[in-house]
């Protein structure tokens, strides 16, 4: 581990795990933004893919070490957002059924998706299941505030625009859950913390200037692109 962190963490009493969280969000952010400029996948805004992998990895927390249960993580994590998703979905379809302010509505399609929670709270609770009843009231709340920008792009756009935004948002999301939760990044980020931060740097600077087709363009478009020019006679 890097000398200075070693000296916050077991001189200053600073908690690993926190250190550990502030300097993965930079890498995380990263992953956001080489998914939405290099490969051209769009999600339900830049902070719903954030949001969801920490709660993914509060999910899989293990007595507080940086170290997360990848699988208990995912578990836990992708049920919620079943969950989340679908009450959302049906709470919307319901207050379509009334002219309502935009605020008022989500705040019942809210409530909606708390009740659906805690229901599923309350069947864990009858069949002895531990796991849902101990989950981390973070990672509840960040899972449910998505149910937010979900409904808006439902309301804005079309339900299967939302969903595919949704779809694209958790898999994003699992996939930069695995990066941190992984040991051997962990142990790179805490080694070399300074490295770590000037390579996301780098990395935005490089994709912040980027002009070429991303990655779904040139899919999308490949047939075009590969045309060859006709003869005009």
């Amino acid at each position: 581990m890097n000398e200075y962190l070693q000296f916050l963490i077991y001189d200053k009493n600073l908690s690993e795990l926190i250190i550990y969280l502030v300097l993965t969000l930079p890498v995380v952010a990263t992953i956001v933004s080489f998914a939405r400029h290099v490969i051209g996948i769009q999600t339900l805004g830049i902070y719903s893919p954030i949001a969801l992998t920490y709660a993914f990895f509060s999910l899989g927390i293990i007595n507080g070490s940086v170290y997360a249960d990848t699988v208990l993580g995912l578990k836990y994590g992708i049920t919620l957002i079943l969950v989340v998703f679908i009450a959302s979905t049906i709470m919307h379809l319901i207050t379509r059924l009334v002219r309502l302010h935009y605020i008022p509505k989500m705040a019942i399609v809210l409530t909606g998706v708390v009740v659906a929670i805690l229901a599923i709270m309350s069947l864990s609770a009858h069949m002895d299941k531990s796991g849902f009843i101990s989950v981390n009231v973070l990672a509840l709340l960040l899972i449910i505030l998505i149910a937010e920008q979900y409904i808006n792009i439902y309301v804005n756009k079309n339900g299967k625009k939302a969903m595919k935004l949704g779809l694209m948002t958790v898999i994003l999301a699992i996939l930069s859950y695995l990066l941190i939760s992984w040991d051997v990044f962990a142990k790179i980020v805490l080694n070399q913390p300074i490295l770590v931060l000037i390579a996301t740097i780098v990395i935005n600077l490089i994709i912040g200037r980027l002009t070429t087709l991303r990655l779904t363009e040139i899919f999308r478009f490949w047939d075009l692109l590969t045309q060859e020019p006709s003869d005009e006679k």
